[in-house]
């Protein structure tokens, strides 16, 4: 699939589950926070698209390939991990399971984000890219099952609702 890049802004509970609440220190989780994100237009649909340097997107390619090399099939296990501190600040930590075993962890602080969520909830698709110079790499995953991302970001918007009344 093609399509064009576009980067966004700055930058525990899975599908289903309660929103857990945002662990203590609030500058730590926003200084782990990943900003490596924006969007890939595929076809006039805005999927979401996780940015790595080429080091790491390498890795994480060599991830997917070293599961079909070793007889696995190739499948990615996709869960997004809520937190909330109840005031308004909505983390959510995607969480990339690899049939090698391997997992690959990306905090993203939906204050700042909600549009990479709105996307998610509306294409299925998840989009991991190259940010840096070093090629135009992009690798697609779709979601086995839109509602679940659709239900996600129903929690996220109730999480930063929940600090309009402050």
């Amino acid at each position: 699939m093609f399509g064009r890049r576009r980067r966004s802004g700055p930058g525990k509970a899975g599908y289903g589950q309660r929103p857990q609440p945002v662990p203590d220190g609030m500058d730590e989780m926003v200084a782990r926070t990943h900003g490596g994100l924006g969007t890939f237009d595929m076809d006039g649909t805005d999927v979401p698209l996780i940015l790595f340097d080429a080091a790491r997107f390498h890795d994480v390619m060599g991830w997917y390939q070293s599961s079909a090399d070793t007889g696995h099939a190739s499948s990615i296990k996709t869960d997004l991990n809520i937190m909330q501190d109840y005031m308004g600040h909505v983390f959510v930590e995607t969480v990339l399971t690899f049939s090698n075993g391997e997992v690959l962890k990306v905090l993203i602080n939906a204050n700042q984000n909600l549009k990479f969520f709105k996307d998610l909830a509306r294409s299925g698709v998840l989009a991991l890219g190259q940010s840096d110079g070093g090629g135009e790499g992009f690798f697609m995953i779709q979601l086995p099952q839109l509602q679940k991302a659709q239900d996600a970001l129903r929690m996220i918007e109730d999480g930063l609702a929940a600090g309009d009344g402050r």
